[in-house]
């Protein structure tokens, strides 16, 4: 076979094999190559997707947390701030002594004066000492020396005040202090403190209505 015959033969085994278009079957490595690039285009899509999808989520959280709450004020309690339309803190004896004595609802009895120990009960001189203890200026030695130091003549006055409406009965100890009246209010026949006088005025009056 001539040099030309065997080249010819050698050319139409090369285009049968290759097809006509001169560029034949795929190359495996283009292959591989194309099938990378598509995975990497797909996961940068799938990325892409979420990344979108995280931001809206994020910029909806946040519009939302710049929302100011509105508070719905008809579930509030004002009942707190309003007193109730039988509640008063008026003393039942009033404001003053004065105001005790015309009082249309308290019945009070006639002073009783009494001039030093000898004139007063065991209740009365503890009372008084009850009442110095809560009120007074200074420490006293028993009830001499109470009248002696802190009482104008050394002369209380006692009498009884009866809270009708409350059917209560009170006792009323009066006296001066250098020229001012004072004195103290107690439940009848007990130590309970309910008022005192500091200068014809009552202070911190326990019973009200």
């Amino acid at each position: 076979m001539s040099r030309i015959t065997t080249a010819f033969f050698a050319l139409f085994a090369l285009l049968a094999f290759t097809g006509c278009d001169g560029f034949g079957l795929p190359d495996a490595t283009d292959e591989v190559e194309r099938a990378r690039r598509l995975a990497a285009e797909s996961e940068q899509d799938g990325f892409d997707t979420q990344t979108s999808s995280d931001a809206q989520d994020a910029a909806n959280a946040s519009d939302e947390s710049d929302e100011a709450p509105v508070e719905d004020e008809s579930d509030e309690d004002t009942s707190a701030d309003e007193p109730a339309d039988d509640y008063s803190s008026e003393c039942i004896f009033g404001a003053t002594v004065a105001d005790m004595a015309g009082a249309e609802d308290l019945e009070l009895d006639d002073f009783d004066h009494v001039v030093g120990t000898s004139d007063m009960t065991d209740l009365e001189k503890e009372q008084l000492l009850e009442g110095f203890l809560v009120y007074g200026d200074s420490d006293v030695d028993g009830i001499t020396d109470l009248l002696e130091r802190w009482v104008d003549d050394e002369r209380v006055m006692v009498r009884t005040v009866i809270d009708l409406e409350g059917e209560t009965a009170y006792t009323h100890l009066a006296f001066w202090t250098e020229g001012h009246e004072q004195g103290f209010v107690f439940l009848q026949d007990s130590l309970r403190l309910v008022a005192a006088v500091d200068g014809g005025y009552i202070i911190d009056c326990q019973v009200t209505r």
